[in-house]
């Protein structure tokens, strides 16, 4: 009994090392528009809050902070109506 178990672990093993090292070279998976957004965000935090650092707290930065609103609200509004749709079919 011994001798098959280990002759079918000796089967199975190969298998299941295939598959992790297969899954370990994977491509990652794709980032969503939530994922997105919020590397979106904290780019723009990061980038404003250099230019108040900086004390640079003029037209420039007022450009960067609308620039960087407009953005944001288009991708969270895209964000929205996809999850909208998603719960209209579900309905």
């Amino acid at each position: 009994m011994q001798n098959a178990f280990s002759a079918i672990l000796g089967l199975i093993a190969p298998v299941f090392l295939a598959a992790t090292i297969s899954n370990a070279t994977a491509a990652p998976p794709a980032r969503t528009a939530e994922d997105r957004y919020i590397v979106a965000r904290d780019a723009a935090i990061e980038k404003i809050s250099a230019i108040y650092d900086a004390r640079n707290s003029d037209d420039a930065a007022r450009k960067v902070e609308e620039a960087a609103t407009a953005d944001l609200g288009a991708q969270m509004r895209a964000i929205l109506n996809e999850s909208a749709r998603g719960l209209r079919q579900a309905s």
